[in-house]
């Protein structure tokens, strides 16, 4: 089974968590950007995929994507979600991310998740 990490708000997460978990997904949350690193960093973390909102209040977005691309895996894919329109956007590193708009329905989360990182 595949796992999803999500970092950030159970508010935000909670009903897509709810989402992949019933399209097969295994899904786990780190609260901090500095948790998700910590557990990125352990060797057989099972982690496929990272999913967190670009402009969390508990996290800066692009200095914890710039790290996971960079320093971590620069192969696990990541799904970055906002409210905010980032096509005026110009930052390199989220050109490394797929982007996601918040307010989608679970078909489209779901579709996007299995385009990404198909169950087995």
């Amino acid at each position: 089974m595949k796992k999803i990490l999500f970092i950030g708000g159970e508010s935000v997460h909670g009903a897509w968590r709810q989402d992949l978990a019933a399209a097969g997904y295994e899904t786990a949350e780190a609260s901090t950007g500095d948790e998700v690193l910590c557990l990125l960093g352990q060797e057989n973390n099972g982690i496929s995929l990272v999913i967190f909102d670009l402009l969390s209040p508990d996290i800066d977005g692009v200095s914890v994507l710039k790290k996971i691309k960079k320093d971590i895996s620069p192969k696990l894919p990541v799904i970055i979600h906002t409210i905010h329109n980032l096509q005026n956007e110009f930052n390199p590193w989220l050109s490394e991310a797929y982007l996601l708009e918040r307010e989608c329905g679970p078909e489209k989360l779901v579709s996007n998740v299995r385009r990404i990182c198909p169950t087995e």
